[in-house]
C-alpha cells in the first residue's frame, strides 16, 4: 500500500517530467511517432503487393494474418467470458460490508461475522491483516471522496472554426 506522502509527491511533479511534450517536435520524436502508422499500413498493402512479386508468399501471408485474426478474436472470446464471470461474481460482494471491515481493522475492532468465502475472500483476509498491522499506512474509507479528474492539455486542436478553450492546465472535479 501506497502512503498518503507517496501519492502527493507522485500527483506535485515538477513541470519539466510532465509527459507531454510542450516545445517544438524533434525529428526523432516524429520518427517514432508515426512509426506505428507505417508498419499499420505497411502490414496492409502487403496484402496487395506480395501476391504479385511472389504468388506462394503472398498466400503464406494472407493466411497468417487470418490465422492471426482467428487467434485473437478466440482469445478475446475467451478473455471476455472470464471476465463476465468476475464481473457476475463481484457484483454479489457486498463491498461496503468490506470497506467497514477495513474501518473496523483501523479503529483495532473485530471483524463483523460473515462467511469468508466468495470474490477475493483471501485477499480481503489478508488486507485486513496488513490494516492491523499497520493503520497509519491505509486511509480511512469514510474520508475517500469519490473523484473523476479529467486533465485536458491544450493543443492546436481545432473544434470547426474555434480554436480549444480551454487554459492550458484545466481539471475538473465531479465530486
Amino acid at each position: 500500500m501506497r502512503t498518503i506522502r507517496e501519492l502527493n509527491s507522485a500527483v506535485h511533479r515538477p513541470a519539466d517530467e510532465l509527459e507531454l511534450p510542450t516545445g517544438p517536435r524533434t525529428r526523432a520524436y516524429r520518427c517514432f511517432e508515426a512509426l506505428p502508422a507505417i508498419v499499420s499500413f505497411s502490414a496492409i498493402g502487403l496484402v496487395f503487393v506480395l501476391p504479385f512479386i511472389d504468388a506462394t508468399a503472398g498466400a503464406i501471408y494472407v493466411f497468417t494474418v487470418v490465422g492471426l485474426t482467428l487467434f485473437r478474436a478466440m482469445r478475446g472470446a475467451v478473455d471476455v467470458s472470464r471476465g463476465f464471470v468476475r464481473f457476475r461474481r463481484s457484483s454479489r460482494v457486498d463491498w461496503g460490508a468490506r470497506l467497514l471491515d477495513v474501518e473496523r481493522a483501523l479503529d483495532g475492532q473485530p471483524s463483523r461475522p460473515y462467511p469468508w468465502s466468495g470474490f477475493r475472500a483471501q485477499q480481503h483476509a489478508a488486507t485486513i491483516a496488513r490494516v492491523r498491522e499497520n493503520p497509519g499506512a491505509v486511509m480511512r474509507p469514510s474520508s475517500v471522496l469519490h473523484a473523476v479528474v479529467v486533465a485536458a492539455y491544450k493543443r492546436a486542436l481545432r473544434c470547426g472554426r474555434r480554436r480549444n478553450p480551454l487554459p492550458p492546465a484545466h481539471l475538473d472535479l465531479a465530486l
